[in-house]
């Protein structure tokens, strides 16, 4: 009789265990499914009128030399909350979001939304120590297990993803950048299986230390550059570097950095 009980009292714990983890797993994905659709009402809401797409774009790329002007889109964005500092968009992948700046506190969107709701998924920020001198935007965000936030950036590893997914736009409240994808690596925090700092690489101060960069990164890609593209370095060239965890190592991160091209308008 009492065996009985035992077994029945151990049912009913894994019912009740089952039930608390399909809980958990739907919540999960519920924050998941809420996420995506802030970020695509954000990008609805606060679009200007788009009836004719490449118009509004031209005008966009038109700001790079205004710096009196500012792109409506990010304005709005920043009408409801001060902390954006811009908007990032990979070329086929999944990543099209809102990037937060906030220096006196350079991780407080880890866990946060855009509206600072708590959220497993956070936003994408802008590093911390970053400076409108400085020549390299170094941006971090998630990698979530389900595929979501900065979770496409492993899709580097593929080679042919690699050459066929150059592109990176990122919008900020003055202007509009296109960036090209020259590296993608895997990295470690940890100081003794990290020989290139790339979190140090915020600006470069002489022409050597541009093309330590450069060099460090060509060295430690999973891909090399063809030699078919115009690779020359310059001194006034940006960069921006993305950045997710790995779960290589228990420091790991997975690093993108791409180099900014010139648009002709």
């Amino acid at each position: 009789m009492l065996k009985k009980h035992i077994k029945k009292m151990a049912g009913c714990g894994c019912i009740l265990i089952a039930c608390y983890y399909s809980i958990l797993l739907f919540q999960y994905y519920q924050e998941a499914y809420v996420t995506q659709e802030t970020f695509e009402m954000m990008k609805e809401e606060h679009r200007t009128d788009q009836k004719d797409k490449k118009e509004i774009e031209k005008l966009a790329l038109s700001l790079v030399h205004q710096e009196t002007s500012r792109v409506p889109f990010i304005e709005s964005l920043m009408n409801e909350n001060e902390d954006i500092f811009g908007w990032i968009r990979v070329e086929g992948t999944q990543i099209d979001f809102p990037v937060m700046f906030t220096p006196q506190d350079p991780e407080y969107y880890i866990n946060r939304d855009f509206y600072q709701k708590k959220t497993t998924r956070g936003t994408p920020f802008l590093d911390g120590r970053f400076k409108d001198n400085h020549s390299n935007y170094i941006i971090y965000g998630h990698h979530m297990k389900d595929g979501s936030m900065f979770s496409d950036l492993l899709r580097y590893t593929d080679e042919t993803f690699f050459k066929e997914n150059r592109i990176i736009q990122w919008i900020t409240l003055y202007e509009e950048k296109e960036f090209h994808v020259i590296g993608a690596f895997y990295s470690e925090l940890h100081m003794l299986r990290n020989d290139f700092p790339w979190y140090e690489y915020l600006e470069f101060e002489k022409q050597t230390e541009l093309d330590d960069f450069i060099d460090q990164v060509q060295r430690v890609s999973l891909h090399k550059i063809s030699t078919d593209v115009d690779f020359d370095v310059d001194f006034s060239d940006r960069f921006i570097t993305l950045v997710t965890c790995s779960y290589h190592d228990d420091t790991g991160r997975f690093v993108v950095v791409g180099r900014e091209e010139i648009l002709d308008h």
